[in-house]
């Protein structure tokens, strides 16, 4: 029996028991296995994703891999836990507006002054339409171009710098600029939806900053509940004992259990996958809890900013010389290209859409890690005593071989495949040679 964990803002008694249950069932299925290799997959998802495609996704994830546990000839066990969390757009905007404002829960405030909070974001969104759009022409531009110069920038920096690996210890591919070519339909389509893209931009820009502000905030909730920084806040089940002896928020308690009781287990390793927003998860998970036995740490298409990855991940690899970590990235055409609602949005994928209008990037270290070209100008800063553990991987550009697990868009990382390609293997994080 394995488990998925479900984030709720809800805290009580069950929910406490529910968590003691999982980590004491982890426990008891390592001690019953006689394989070696010993491991708890983490997986956290990414934004923009509903409970139910979470819970469905998970269902798939847990049983591909325990099917391969039942494989008696392989020596290893992995115990597979997803982190499920409510990201879906509509309800962090709708949070945005009724429930949640500056870091505090609102009641009958939140309702009364919604319709003024909207009316600002629509006001906002006007205002910001040169803005958007040319940030918008400058992404069609270079997506539909055979010359770009940031690719081509980042490239001469990839070449000049982490090729020779000899040199730098990176384990690092260079992404496929020969097939540039896009089908007539495709050109198109482009050309008839362009107005249109140009109208819902400002619209995406105002009102996706506000669900991408709330979601960050929903990833710092998993650990401590909103409730523990509120005067009035009573521990269900857990009256009379100190506010400080364990954190609120069911990722948190989970892993405050787990880190105590894997202290006296031997040879347990903790592969832990972020996609998306989950490596912003993940970065919390290390920065608090850095004593875990972690042996693979993994972003696919990491959400989270090169900053915050230094601060978090770097400590870890110094720490334990035996941590791998991998970064995932798409073809810098296909990040560039993605296409969202009928192809009416804007063009790019998620980690564009944060570069170009959500987030606050005021140096290059504050956009976004998991694309390419942004990894290829920061990655100088990552210290010489670390880099034989890091891979830093990109997907090809639509040229994929049969049977190759080869992402195209963003929310594609984390498909369920099984064999050797599945993206939990190593074979899929892994630069071929």
């Amino acid at each position: 029996m394995h488990f998925f964990i479900i984030i709720r803002l809800s805290q009580n008694l069950r929910h406490y028991q529910q968590i003691e249950l999982i980590e004491k069932t982890i426990l008891a299925r390592f001690a019953e296995t006689k394989k070696k290799d010993k491991r708890i997959l983490l997986f956290i998802h990414g934004g923009l994703t509903s409970p139910q495609n979470s819970i469905l996704s998970a269902k798939r994830f847990i049983t591909a891999v325990e099917s391969e546990n039942s494989d008696n000839f392989k020596d290893s066990y992995k115990y597979p836990i997803t982190i499920n969390w409510d990201s879906s757009l509509w309800k962090s905007y709708g949070d945005y507006l009724v429930h949640k404002r500056n870091g505090h829960h609102m009641s009958v405030f939140g309702w009364v002054t919604s319709p003024f909070l909207f009316s600002y974001d629509i006001l906002r969104s006007i205002a910001r339409f040169p803005i958007t759009t040319a940030s918008q022409m400058a992404n069609d531009t270079a997506s539909s171009s055979n010359y770009n110069p940031f690719w081509e920038h980042a490239i001469d920096k990839h070449d000049s710098f982490y090729k020779d690996n000899s040199k730098n210890e990176f384990k690092i591919s260079r992404p496929n600029y020969n097939d540039r070519s896009r089908s007539f339909w495709e050109n198109t389509g482009d050309k008839i939806t362009w107005p249109i893209k140009y109208l819902t931009g400002p619209f995406i820009d105002a009102m996706g900053s506000a669900s991408w502000n709330n979601m960050l905030g929903s990833t710092q909730y998993m650990f401590n509940h909103a409730g523990e920084f509120n005067d009035k806040f009573v521990r269900g089940g857990y009256s009379g004992k100190s506010i400080s002896d364990a954190p609120f928020g069911h990722l948190g308690r989970f892993l405050h259990k787990l880190n105590g009781s894997l202290k006296n287990v031997k040879n347990v390793k903790i592969d832990i996958i972020g996609h998306s927003m989950g490596a912003i998860v993940t970065n919390n998970i290390l920065t608090q809890y850095p004593d875990l036995p972690y042996g693979n740490i993994v972003f696919m298409g990491g959400a989270c900013t090169f900053s915050d990855f230094y601060k978090s991940v770097i400590p870890i690899l110094r720490k334990n010389k035996n941590t791998h970590f991998y970064s995932l990235s798409l073809s810098p055409k296909a990040e560039r290209e993605e296409s969202f609602l009928l192809n009416v949005a804007p063009k790019g994928s998620l980690l564009v859409w944060i570069d170009n209008f959500f987030g606050t990037n005021e140096t290059p270290e504050e956009r976004t890690f998991g694309r390419w070209e942004n990894l290829m100008h920061c990655g100088h800063k990552i210290p010489d005593s670390v880099r034989n553990q890091i891979t830093l991987k990109v997907f090809p550009y639509k040229n994929t071989s049969p049977g190759e697990n080869c992402p195209q868009t963003h929310g594609s990382f984390d498909d369920v495949k099984q064999g050797s390609e599945a993206f939990w293997k190593k074979k899929f994080w892994e630069v071929n040679k």
